[in-house]
């Protein structure tokens, strides 16, 4: 496609861009021909490209691609919108820079010494192409983007014509106002009102250096200020939504206060470059044009007409911008008096605020030394209560001790005795033996002498006074039985053996019968249980096993009795 050294159209020239054809350069090797053509897609471009490799021995060439517009305007359109842009779908990822020169130079132009313009409020389905078509007509275009954040992003290379677009757009299109913004300052809301400038400074660091922040608490507001446009870009696109400490902070361009014609002195300008956003389906805005006189086209600047149009313009605009600071002055008087209101209101909370909290300092106060004191009386408690049971367990232990020594003294005692009395049983066993062998060892053994000894025995045990010094023994019991002493055993004493004695005494003692029943009184009322009870000769024997057995023969002996008794008294 033939190239055009001029532009076909009336509109202001571009004043770096004369031919309808660029080049792209500087490509890595692993960029290609598929990802350059993503790039021109949009139809409204119409570009048609050519691809050529440089020649590099050593490794793959690079492409150097030709891109071919069919006017002026489409190659002006192209580097408004896609130079310094991220070629997309590559990594790492590659900046497309457009040259004017086959020798791939890249686009070199000093910077323009304008601010840059937003446009917040686009319309729907509004492109950065239909955005280029509906402001080239005002100036020739640096750059056009469109921040999913911020709105339209837009620069002329002409201060002259970013106002006239400022104020023709206004007629054209109300609703797209075009504002000065400072690309390196951040305009913040939704603030947290207890944050500071020092705290939202904090936010913000990580992104680049921040030469100054400042916070409106009573509106919520806050401005922060970097070095370089690309930090400023990064923390809005970074910070915008967050939620620290607000709900969903909002953060963007912060816009340009318009102080009359004066223009202001060029930014600083590190804008990274922004990816190419999807064409809209939506019908694209159609250019505004400007108002032009009837000697033809402009040849770049406004004729006298266009400048007494503006002029106009311009009065009405400030009329309205008086009209404006006048409603603003009244809106902020009237904020101020509900600022004061808010104060004295703020104030009068803090002092019942102030109130309540040393009320509720003098109850915790009084409240804390109630529960010292009832802690102080519960360790009180708690002393006494161990005071007692230590008591107690002394005296408990003293017990113990006490019944331990008393228990320790009687088993002493109970040995002692237990010895004196085996010692004194024995003593009384062998006096016996020994009566027993010198009386009735000699001679035989006969009723007589049995009746003898019996009547000898009655009388020692009645003389006797049982104790433990001369405790009760086997031997020295006069059993009514007629077995011989030196013979007898405990065994031998029962029912039969006492019937016995009786029969040969009664037979023996037949002619004096009161003398027989005497003697059956007498003995009858020795083996009596009341009578060993009374005298108490069991006590004196410490062995229970023994003394169990004397008793069971002592009862037998009383119950053998009791018959021959009941006989010798005439009871039936």
């Amino acid at each position: 496609m033939a190239a055009s050294s001029s532009p076909s159209y009336s509109w202001p020239p571009h004043p770096y861009l004369h031919t309808s054809f660029l080049f792209i350069g500087h490509l890595p090797s692993h960029v290609s021909e598929k990802n350059i053509k993503q790039i021109f897609q949009d139809p409204e471009l119409r570009a048609t490209l050519s691809f050529n490799r440089s020649k590099n021995r050593r490794k793959r060439g690079a492409l150097r691609p030709r891109v071919d517009f069919p006017d002026l305007n489409s190659a002006e359109k192209a580097l408004a919108t896609l130079h310094l842009r991220p070629i997309p779908n590559l990594e790492p990822p590659v900046i497309l820079k457009f040259c004017t020169t086959a020798n791939l130079k890249a686009f070199e132009a000093p910077d323009p010494a304008v601010f840059p313009r937003v446009i917040k409020t686009l319309p729907a389905g509004c492109s950065e192409a239909t955005l280029y078509d509906a402001l080239r007509p005002y100036g020739p275009l640096y750059s056009v983007r469109i921040d999913p954040i911020a709105g339209g992003l837009v620069q002329f290379w002409t201060e002259d014509n970013a106002q006239d677009a400022e104020i023709c757009l206004v007629v054209a299109q109300p609703k797209m106002v075009l504002q000065a913004y400072d690309p390196c300052s951040l305009f913040c809301s939704n603030i947290s009102f207890g944050l500071n400038a020092t705290a939202l400074r904090s936010y913000f660091d990580e992104f680049g250096i921040v030469i100054s922040t400042g916070i409106i608490t009573n509106r919520g507001i806050g401005f922060v200020t970097f070095s370089l446009a690309s930090e400023a870009s990064a923390a809005m696109t970074a910070m915008h939504g967050a939620e620290r400490q607000w709900p969903s902070l909002s953060v963007t361009y912060r816009v340009l206060k318009r102080e009359s014609d004066a223009k202001p002195e060029p930014p600083r300008r590190d804008i990274p470059a922004e990816p190419k956003h999807p064409k809209p389906t939506t019908p694209p805005l159609k250019p505004t044009p400007i108002p032009q006189t009837n000697d033809g086209p402009s040849s770049g600047r406004l004729d006298i007409t266009q400048s007494d149009e503006k002029l106009e313009i311009r009065e009405g605009l400030y009329a309205a911008e008086v009209e404006e600071k006048r409603e603003v002055d009244e809106k902020a008087e009237v904020a101020e008096d509900e600022e004061r209101r808010r104060a004295a209101e703020l104030e009068e909370s803090r002092r019942k605020m102030r109130e309540l909290q040393a009320q509720e300092k003098a109850r915790k106060r009084a409240a804390e030394e109630a529960e010292k004191a009832e802690k102080a009386e519960h360790l009180r408690r708690e002393a006494e209560e161990k005071a007692r049971h230590e008591k107690e367990e002394q005296e408990r232990k003293a017990r113990e001790t006490a019944e331990r020594e008393r228990k320790a003294k009687e088993a002493r005692e109970k040995r002692e005795r237990e010895q004196r009395w085996k010692a004194a049983t024995q003593a009384e066993e062998a006096r016996c033996a020994k009566r027993d062998e010198e009386r009735w060892s000699a001679g035989v053994w006969t009723p007589a002498r049995a009746l003898e000894r019996l009547r000898l025995q009655m009388d020692e045990f009645d003389r006797i006074k049982f104790s433990e010094a001369q405790p009760l023994t086997f031997r020295v019991i006069p059993w009514p039985v007629l077995t011989d002493p030196l013979d007898l055993d405990i065994e031998q004493i029962d029912w039969d053996a006492v019937e016995a004695f009786f029969a040969r005494a009664k037979a023996q003692m037949a002619d004096n019968v009161a003398e027989y029943n005497s003697l059956i009184e007498r003995v009858h009322r020795m083996f009596h249980p009341d009578k060993w009870k009374a005298r108490g000769v069991l006590l004196t024997v410490m062995d229970e096993e023994l003394k169990g057995v004397l008793e069971t023969a002592g009862n037998v002996v009383a119950q053998a009795m009791t018959p021959l008794w009941r006989k010798s008294k005439g009871y039936s």
